[in-house]
């Protein structure tokens, strides 16, 4: 166990910065910007707490740090030259991510993060990655093996709070893994062993391992899981275009054949992207929102810039209808939005109903 020295950093806050183009009543729009450089990952509970990793020093891998916001206040979680990436956040603000624990080059291990200290919950001499945590503070996550079909095996593991399970035992890459409060797991098996790769998705219940995606989903890719027992995933719908589709009580529809993404909230809601080029020599990515059986545009902005188009990328949905998303030019500077339900003043307490039961 170890104590995390937590540095609280000046949070830069700016209203209705990128363009939006339907935002309902009872909402608005942060900036979370502690520094312009490249961000990864942002993960968000319910009471509107994200966490991410920064990439401070882009010749650096191991200048990767971890940061909390919370309520307007900005926490430096990690501050060393030790890889720290993927976190992942609960309602009990219990914080996981994938650590090089003793130093760089090291293997990299699955913390949790809890009031200010650090535990180590795997000793493996292999890579444990992309950490997903639930409201009982489960933990699922992939461990690389880098054999198989072009050295991509990977396997699942699951901390059910005393315990490490291995939930597959195969020579594919299960990787992409995602949790609800039920300990339903879902994840993405991927086949590198054809050319053009495939994939299905998976769902462990109740101990028994079952594919949910149909047969003919080519190139499937998990999402996200809620607690209603609905999964999403990504999927190649035709030449160069994505689409969504959602599984609840062995039933698939399709969202969409125009979008990406697609993580889902308690309520049923997505938040993906869509790809725009409208003829430019680079297109960007705009945020949609499904709700209630409408599709709303929450980005909007122009895609005829070249290389200094913005790109909008969704990264995570609450149940208070609050959304995530990367904001910025690709590869260069990038921001953190919180699309965020007003809680303060009139116009909060007008909207409340809408906003928090839409």
């Amino acid at each position: 166990m170890y104590r995390v020295i937590a540095t609280a950093l000046i949070l830069r806050v700016v209203l209705a910065i990128p363009a939006a183009a339907q935002v309902p009543p009872g909402y608005e729009i942060v900036t979370i910007d502690p520094d312009p450089t490249f961000n990864y990952t942002a993960k968000m509970n319910n009471h509107g707490q994200i966490v991410y990793s920064v990439w401070l020093d882009g010749g650096n891998t191991d200048a990767i740090d971890i940061f909390l916001y919370d309520n307007g206040e900005i926490t430096r979680l990690t501050d060393d030259d030790v890889y720290d990436r993927g976190p992942d956040i609960n309602d009990a603000g219990q914080i996981v991510w994938c650590r090089a624990v003793d130093g760089p080059g090291t293997p990299i291990q699955i913390v949790m993060w809890q009031d200010g200290e650090l535990t180590q919950l795997t000793f493996s001499n292999l890579d444990d990655l992309r950490p997903r945590i639930n409201n009982l503070g489960h933990v699922v996550w992939k461990r690389w093996e880098g054999e198989g079909c072009q050295n991509y095996s990977a396997d699942i593991y699951f901390y059910d709070g005393q315990t490490i399970h291995q939930i597959t035992n195969d020579d594919w890459s299960n990787q992409g893994a995602f949790i609800n409060d039920d300990d339903w797991i879902t994840w993405t098996r991927y086949d590198f062993c054809q050319h053009p790769w495939d994939s299905q998705i998976m769902l462990w219940r109740d101990e028994f391992i079952t594919q949910i995606s149909p047969e003919d989903t080519f190139e499937a890719q998990s999402k996200s899981i809620n607690n209603r027992g609905q999964v999403s995933w990504s999927y190649a719908s035709g030449y160069g275009q994505d689409g969504i589709q959602i599984w609840e009580d062995g039933e698939t529809t399709t969202l969409t054949e125009d979008g990406g993404g697609g993580y889902l909230n308690d309520k049923g809601h997505v938040v993906f992207w869509r790809w725009y080029d409208d003829g430019g020599p680079v297109g960007a990515y705009e945020v949609w929102l499904y709700r209630n059986g409408q599709f709303l545009q929450i980005t909007d902005d122009p895609h005829d810039q070249g290389w200094n188009n913005f790109w909008n990328l969704p990264k995570d949905i609450n149940n208070l209808g609050e959304i995530v998303y990367d904001h910025g030019r690709p590869w260069y500077d990038e921001s953190i939005i919180k699309w965020m339900r007003l809680r303060l003043g009139t116009a909060g307490a007008a909207a409340k109903s809408e906003a928090i039961n839409p």
